[in-house]
């Protein structure tokens, strides 16, 4: 069972720990709301104030403002101090089933967001129009105090799926997801495919496309995470069955079950090198991060995972484990490391900062990490918070706990020493 599963909750949380083997709750704070709602996304922004977007359906009470949907589920984005106190709040979407995909700030300062709707969606004074399919993705710039400045649409003839957005260091905004069909950016045509495959794309402040990759029609293949490294070189991950081409780099999995792919691409879009992470069983990747010129990959596996052929991990019994991966910026792997128990465990979030990795996520019962059990409510999916060093060696782990379901959908640090949760 995924996170997908549990789509809504009643109400929001974000939590404030301090950093360290002693770890403080330092606020709590809620908004209760009658109808349902998430907070999806949680981004720290210089240390001062947090950016939060999610969805909400019919009504969303976030004080001092009020939503209205237009008709199915709306996205919301709002900017809050490190109190809790809103600063400002937006709302938009169409009269169907919208999702929030990702956020990332610009160097000004601004606020990208991009995410999905269906056939027509307003988004303040901005009307996007799906023309090519039902579904598009929206693509939207948003200046300090949430007033929208421009947006765009990506739509595909048959599915279009976003999931990650990222700055590299010349400012330049890259996107990745997956499509199947004709794949349009605007009116514009950019590529076909009868399978479902990965689209990586590249674009400036202005919301001109500069670069655009996709996929080879192997069985399947979706990209997931991105993350920008020091050296200007550009990370993007995902999933994939069969075969996955590359540049000149070809990989495949060993059975019909998904993989994990790592690839690269250079400041001026020359595709670099691919690797690969899996086994027999179904491995999935969730998320990643950079530091410096090393990436660390989090996500979901069951069974054996191997990135190398001396380095190996496994899971402990049939169950969700969760895997922490390491490479430098050749694709050489650092380490691997397998956590969890006999139980259920997902990891859904990523975060680095202080020389300390952050991992969200949820459990089944119990947890058992290394030396550490958390427990939960029984029968009852259960939030985590656990910190490792570069190493992979875990500093600390904590339990969240609800009457019914707790999950925790993403984190985020800051060099004060907190980590904020949602």
């Amino acid at each position: 069972m995924t996170r997908k599963d549990f789509l809504y909750s009643f109400y929001f949380l974000i939590f404030s720990l301090g950093n360290g083997w002693a770890q403080t709750i330092n606020l709590v704070k809620y908004w209760q709301n009658t109808d349902n709602a998430t907070i999806d996304i949680i981004e720290n922004q210089a240390d001062t104030t947090l950016w939060l977007g999610g969805r909400f359906e019919k009504q969303l009470d976030f004080f001092p403002f009020t939503a209205s949907s237009n008709g199915g589920d709306d996205i919301f984005l709002s900017n809050i101090d490190t109190d809790g106190n809103v600063l400002s709040f937006f709302s938009g979407g169409s009269s169907l089933e919208d999702k929030l995909a990702a956020i990332v700030v610009t160097s000004e300062q601004e606020l990208f967001a991009t995410g999905t709707f269906w056939i027509e969606a307003t988004f303040g004074e901005l009307t996007l129009r799906s023309n090519n399919s039902t579904q598009g993705v929206f693509l939207l710039l948003f200046n300090q105090t949430l007033q929208a400045q421009w947006g765009k649409v990506l739509s595909a003839s048959i599915s279009i799926a976003v999931e990650d957005v990222e700055m590299d260091r010349d400012q330049h905004l890259w996107l990745t997801g997956s499509f199947k069909g004709d794949l349009f950016f605007e009116d514009n045509f950019l590529f076909s495919s009868t399978k479902e495959v990965f689209m990586l794309l590249c674009f400036d402040t202005k919301g001109q496309l500069l670069r655009a990759f996709h996929g080879n029609p192997s069985v399947r293949n979706t990209g997931k995470a991105l993350a920008s490294m020091e050296n200007g070189v550009l990370a993007f991950a995902g999933n994939f069955e069969g075969n996955l081409i590359w540049g000149n780099d070809t990989i495949s999995t060993n059975t019909t079950d998904s993989d994990v792919f790592l690839a690269t691409v250079s400041k001026d879009g020359t595709p670099f090198w691919l690797r690969k992470a899996g086994g027999v069983f179904r491995s999935e990747l969730e998320a990643m991060e950079a530091s410096g010129n090393n990436l660390f990959l989090a996500g979901n596996f069951i069974g054996v995972l191997g990135v190398s052929e001396q380095i190996q991990i496994q899971s402990l019994g049939f169950n969700d484990n969760i895997f922490l991966l390491a490479y430098q910026s050749d694709g050489i792997p650092l380490w691997a490391k397998s956590i969890g128990g006999a139980e259920l465990e997902q990891v859904q979030a990523l975060a680095i900062y202080q020389n300390h990795l952050l991992l969200g996520g949820y459990f089944l019962d119990q947890f058992k990490i290394d030396e550490i059990v958390l427990a939960g409510n029984p029968l009852s999916f259960n939030g985590f918070l656990l910190q490792t060093d570069k190493e992979g060696t875990v500093k600390w782990a904590k339990s969240l706990a609800a009457d019914k379901t707790l999950l925790i959908s993403d984190v985020a640090g800051a060099s004060n020493g907190l980590y904020y949760a949602s």
